[in-house]
């Protein structure tokens, strides 16, 4: 599950690297003004494959979004409880992992809260990634990240469906 904010900031953006990158572009900074404002892109599937684990190791997000198959391979960097998702020069978002004594009971689930740091206001998009999907309860989730003021009216919490990642 994620922020809608973070669906439509970072994940459009990525969205648009990764079809600009297909086409053999160059990635424009500044951005055309039809991409200045982007809708809520449609996210199913979304698979994080971490590929070490040292402090800055590979990563690849794959996901589809309609009947498209999408992927990246980017760099993640960790120092201490702060990571960064490095896509493209100008996409890397940074997020700061809620520690466990905020998630209390649910810290022994095999998920992890990230609070995106480098928006303002900061740490009001989050990300809960899982090993297993099927194995939270995502309604704890839910009810944690509002506890800590991000699941609000104008940003809320959207969970991404996933029947198979075929």
């Amino acid at each position: 599950m994620a922020s809608r904010y973070f669906l439509i900031t970072v994940i459009s953006e990525l969205s648009s690297t990764i079809d600009v990158l297909s086409e053999n572009r160059p990635l424009m900074v500044p951005r055309p003004f039809g991409l200045m404002f982007p809708t809520q892109p449609l996210l199913e599937c979304v698979r994080l494959t971490i590929l070490g684990n040292d402090t800055s190791s590979s990563f690849e997000i794959a996901y589809r979004s309609g009947n498209r198959r999408r992927s990246i391979i980017g760099r993640i960097i960790m120092n201490g409880n702060r990571l960064s998702l490095e896509f493209a020069p100008m996409l890397a978002p940074q997020f700061c992992i809620v520690t466990n004594t905020m998630v209390g009971e649910l810290s022994s689930k095999d998920a992890i809260v990230l609070a995106q740091s480098d928006m303002v206001p900061s740490c009001t998009n989050h990300l809960v990634l899982s090993r297993h999907r099927t194995e939270i309860n995502t309604s704890d989730y839910y009810q944690l990240i509002t506890r800590l003021g991000g699941n609000t009216m104008s940003n809320l919490l959207v969970e991404i469906p996933c029947e198979s990642f075929q």
